[in-house]
């Protein structure tokens, strides 16, 4: 199966196609920290940021106890999956969150990522 991951933000008011939609807008917000607004997902010090949060490590916890069996079941019934990771910029923690989920889906599945507003 082949998992596709998209990350855009809301403020740009994409047309929304995908089978599921995840929201990374209760994730803590690197925007807010003088020092990480520039940077983006792919940043080790927004990604330190993010993690240091115990809420994020409870909320990826779930996410992926999900996504392991949501994709368990639709493997039978398609060879593609889309997921949706959006967050208010599209810069910050859908990337983060997006690219955590590549690391692990990676093991049993064929994952391709699109960062759509990471530079916007």
């Amino acid at each position: 199966m082949k998992i596709n991951l998209i990350t855009q933000g809301y403020k740009y008011n994409h047309i929304l196609t995908g089978d599921i939609l995840i929201d990374a807008r209760c994730l803590v917000n690197p925007y807010y920290e003088d020092n990480l607004r520039s940077k983006t997902g792919l940043d080790k010090k927004v990604k330190e940021y993010i993690l240091k949060d115990s809420y994020t490590q409870k909320y990826l916890e779930d996410l992926k106890r999900y996504l392991e069996t949501y994709l368990v079941g639709r493997a039978k019934k398609s060879s593609e999956v889309t997921i949706l990771i959006m967050c208010t910029g599209g810069r910050h923690r859908s990337v983060f969150l997006a690219e955590e989920l590549r690391q692990f889906l990676s093991k049993k599945y064929e994952v391709e990522i699109k960062h759509v507003d990471i530079y916007a």
